[in-house]
């Protein structure tokens, strides 16, 4: 089968970075102590968003990913949620329900599809 449409939604990319199952360790800083140890860059969660978001549309939109159906679920406002596997990684996938409207086929869960669309995070 086929799926093509550009609005596709393939969020969660970061995700997609830790699929191994290793990942990366974890540290909290107790900010009411100073952090007298050199580390990286501290980042507030809304500007790495929009830093890893600029980077993720800059080198890959739009994109085009084939793989297999996973976890198709479709919600009552019309909007479908799944994920889009290999052998070796997965992204989780949203699609809105005016792309949901035009497909011509039902997903299911095994269908092997090319999705086209855009990263988001």
């Amino acid at each position: 089968m086929h799926l093509s449409y550009p609005e596709v939604l393939v969020p969660g990319a970061c995700g997609a970075l830790w699929t191994s199952g290793i990942r990366p360790p974890v540290h909290f800083v107790n900010w009411r102590e100073p952090n007298s140890v050199p580390g990286p860059r501290v980042w507030a969660v809304g500007a790495l968003c929009r830093a890893v978001g600029d980077a993720l549309d800059a080198r890959f939109n739009p994109v085009a990913v084939r793989g297999e159906i996973s976890g198709f679920s479709r919600a009552s406002s019309g909007h479908c949620y799944f994920a889009l596997k290999d052998e070796s990684g997965q992204l989780r996938c949203a699609m809105f329900r005016r792309a949901a409207g035009l497909l011509d086929f039902s997903p299911r869960d095994g269908d092997q599809v090319e999705v086209r669309g855009r990263l988001a995070v």
